[in-house]
């Protein structure tokens, strides 16, 4: 209503207007657009999408609660606020972004987005539209965001798992509640040789091999039915007929009611495993180079072999056969040539025993045949057959090369009542064959009995004085033949056996390389030597150069020449003091690896001499190549060196070969003023032996080095 006085000329009021205007549709209008806007804004804010409104400009007009809730923000700190000011750059930057792309476009635009906050990672499915004015220019841009993080990781969760099913190496089946096939996986079809389409709708019934009975199947559907699942291993029958072996698992998915809806089974080809097993199994207890039994099928097969002729009261036989020469063949000419020997020497003792017997291979040239219910002249036979066979020629790379066997027998009962023992003199009695002259077969006997004992008492005896430290050394002076001065000494083991005695190192040593105490006994030489020594340079002595001897076995050790700097390096003594003593048939076992080790001896700087030269190879040719710095004449040329020409010119031509190579010559074994006298003459530069010393004790060798090293006996004059 609204009213409105009417003024006279004068000023005076006359009249009043009345105007009453109806305003009830517009205050209804009004009513029914802010009822509108009140629902409006409550749909938005009950709305599971982010939604928001800005300006061309970018400044937001309107967010909702739930815009709130994901971007953990306020009305009241966003109205009026550009992205640039409330978010990191990279999301401002995509906001941002998309909304020029809409006012752009002039269009709805949808995009998938990742939106990454300081604590937390989501995936927002939007949409963007203008929103225009009365004159078609963009006023705005709304947004509605819908967050699909869960649904994003749920699709990358199933696409994962089709790229897992797909190429896995295992292969997955998987069939309706009725065990027909609904779908395979690539290796699937890899292993059983069928194609996606053959096997769609089919039961896995038709890969059955026919190997395995109704009960296997039987247990394999009760416990998928009590337990839900099943594993083991099964054969089944690829597209091509080929039986394969293959490691199964089946499980069955059931429902929210517990129904069963479907079954998965996985499985593996598992020949080349089992291909593997059985050549684990076969290396076991076969040798790997010839495929004949080796010592753990042996043992198995003669224990069984002894307890089967023990109820049938029959004779068996054990031949020890060992490959002469052996040796010498796989070291000089490689152990090519040497496997290739050994093969080709199975092969023939294949030939030479019954299927029904065992022939084994303990390693090396070792090999071992047991002879089931024989008679003596049986056995004589079959060895005589295996001399024969393994002495003719072998053809091995257009060469032919020759060995020999030696063989020992035992026979059961008269030799042994169980294996090892029977292995054991089998062994004795083909060492007997070896001292004979080889190429020959013994009987195990009585008197082989007695060496067996000694060998074992031995073998005891060396193992309790290591124990008990119960070897002692001794020194034999070396002596210089102009002079007379003691330039040096050999360290010589000694051993007294409360039992058997004082032993000789001929004897123990054998033994002691044949059951493996060398390498302790060694250690043990070289500590008692680098002892002695300390002991004397304690006293203020000048210790001559001690010589230690050094077997063949031990230098198969490749770590020996590091042991050996060791033992010096804790006991603080020179290597200037220390030579090693080498045999000529220990330098020719593997010599690239001995000269290896004696080229690390000479860094060292210690000295190394060739023992008992002139009975073995004596070739020019190692000598030339390996750094050794003296030869030993042995004691039989010096024996007769005054008396026998053929002795004194061997004796000469060392010396004189010596001279040329630059070593020194020490003779062994001199007991006589005649065999000195010659010596000299020849021009022998030191002599060992009785005319001068015996082997000493420390205390004694002690009294010689305190003395001034000289000799007690002069020798003669020139």
């Amino acid at each position: 209503m609204f009213v409105t006085p009417s003024m006279s000329m004068t000023g005076t009021p006359q009249s009043v207007v009345l105007v009453v205007v109806d305003h009830t549709d517009l205050v209804e209008a009004q009513e029914q657009i802010r009822e509108s806007q009140e629902r409006l804004l409550s749909i938005m804010n009950h709305s599971t999408s982010a939604v928001s409104l800005k300006d061309s400009a970018g400044r937001y007009e309107f967010i909702n609660m739930r815009f709130e809730e994901l971007f953990g923000v306020t009305a009241g700190d966003v109205i009026g606020k550009t992205d640039q000011q409330l978010f990191s750059r990279d999301i401002a930057q995509l906001l941002r972004g998309r909304d020029l792309e809409v006012m752009g476009q002039l269009s709805a635009i949808q995009h998938l987005e990742e939106m990454v906050f300081p604590t937390s990672k989501v995936w927002l499915d939007s949409v963007r539209f203008p929103i225009f004015d009365s004159n078609g220019v963009v006023r705005a841009v709304c947004s509605q965001s819908t967050d699909v993080t869960m649904k994003h990781h749920a699709e990358e969760q199933l696409r994962l798992a089709a790229k897992v099913f797909d190429r896995a190496g295992e292969a997955i089946t998987i069939t309706d509640s009725s065990g027909n096939i609904i779908t395979v996986n690539d290796s699937f079809c890899r292993i059983t040789g069928y194609s996606h389409q053959e096997v769609i709708g089919k039961n896995p019934r038709f890969l059955q091999s026919g190997k395995h009975g109704k009960d296997f199947y039987d247990a394999m559907w009760r416990s998928l039915i009590e337990q839900g699942c099943w594993q083991g291993e099964i054969f089944n029958r690829r597209k091509n007929g080929e039986i394969y072996p293959e490691w199964l698992t089946v499980n069955s998915v059931r429902d929210e009611n517990g129904s069963v809806v479907n079954y998965v089974a996985i499985f593996s080809d598992i020949s080349a495993i089992k291909s593997s097993q059985r050549r684990i199994e076969f290396l076991a207890t076969h040798d790997e180079l010839t495929g004949i039994p080796n010592r753990s099928l042996l043992m198995d097969r003669l224990k069984h072999a002894v307890a089967q002729a023990k109820r049938q009261k029959t004779k068996l036989a054990v031949l020890f056969i060992d490959l002469d020469n052996f040796k010498v063949i796989n070291d000089s000419l490689g152990h090519d040539v040497g496997d290739q020997l050994l093969k080709q020497a199975t092969e023939r003792l294949k030939h030479c025993v019954r299927d029904s017997d065992t022939l084994a291979r303990l390693g090396g040239d070792e090999f071992v045949a047991v002879l089931t219910d024989v008679s003596l002249e049986k056995v004589n036979s079959v060895a005589a057959r295996i001399v024969d066979f393994l002495g003719a020629s072998f053809s091995i790379n257009d060469k032919s090369l020759f060995v020999s066997a030696s063989i020992g027998i035992s026979v059961f009962p008269d030799d042994g009542q169980d294996s090892l023992t029977l292995l054991k003199h089998a062994d004795t009695a083909m060492y007997r064959a070896k001292e004979r002259g080889r190429n020959q077969y013994q009987f195990f006997a009585d008197e082989m009995k007695v060496i067996a004992l000694q060998r074992l008492t031995l073998e005891t005896g060396l193992r309790l004085a290591l124990e008990t430290k119960s070897f002692r050394m001794c020194y034999q002076p070396q002596v210089d033949i102009h002079t007379g001065e003691v330039v040096g000494a050999e360290a010589l083991l000694r051993w007294r056996d409360p039992t058997l005695g004082e032993v000789s190192p001929a004897h123990f040593i054998p033994i002691a390389e044949s059951c493996g105490l060398i390498g302790a006994i060694g250690e043990t030489v070289f500590t008692m030597v680098l002892e002695q020594i300390a002991y004397w340079r304690e006293k203020g002595l000048t210790v001559p150069r001690i010589a230690i001897n050094v077997s063949a076995h031990q230098l198969r050790d490749a770590g020996f020449a590091a042991k050996v700097g060791s033992w010096l390096d804790s006991s603080g003594i020179s290597s200037e003091l220390i030579g090693i003593e080498l045999t000529e048939s220990a330098l020719m076992e593997r010599i690239d690896m001995v000269k290896e080790m004696l080229t690390n001896f000479d860094g060292m700087g210690m000295k190394v001499s060739i023992d008992d030269f002139g009975t073995g190879y004596s070739s020019l040719s190692y000598l030339k190549k390996l750094p050794i710095h003296e030869l030993k004449i042995d004691r039989s040329f010096v024996d007769g060196i005054a008396l026998e020409r053929d002795d004194r010119s061997i004796a000469k031509a060392i010396i004189d070969m010596s001279r040329a190579l630059g070593m020194r010559v020490v003779a062994e074994g001199v007991e006589s003023e005649e065999q000195l006298k010659v010596l000299k003459e020849e021009g022998c530069d030191m002599v060992q032996g009785y005319l001068f010393h015996r082997p000493l004790s420390p205390e004694a060798f002690t009294k010689v080095i305190e003395t001034g090293r000289k000799s007690s006996r002069k020798p003669p004059k020139r």
